[in-house]
């Protein structure tokens, strides 16, 4: 499946990215394998492939959740430059 260069003006156009005629050129080529790879991915014969939802076994992907004591207010803002009651304060950056 080859992708047309109108559709990569097109696309281009769309992203508001500015390609010189020779990144047109290699972005087109480039697009083409990426299809040519999908259209292998997607005629691969999955029919005798096991369905699955996860790879790994979901007991081995969390860890176990242990309670501890929670710091107090004060050890929270020892470390901290600038606090206002309960609430750091940061620099403003707009």
């Amino acid at each position: 499946m080859a992708i047309e260069r109108k559709s990569m003006i097109y696309c281009a156009d769309m992203a508001k990215i500015r390609l010189s005629e020779e990144e047109m050129d290699r972005m087109t080529e480039e697009c083409d394998k990426v299809l040519e790879y999908l259209s292998q991915i997607f005629s691969a014969d999955t029919d005798e492939t096991e369905h699955f939802s996860q790879s790994l076994p979901s007991s081995s992907l969390l860890a176990q959740d242990n309670e501890k004591e929670s710091l107090s207010i004060e050890e929270v803002f020892s470390n901290a430059p600038e606090h206002y009651q309960r609430f750091f304060k940061v620099p403003k950056i707009l």
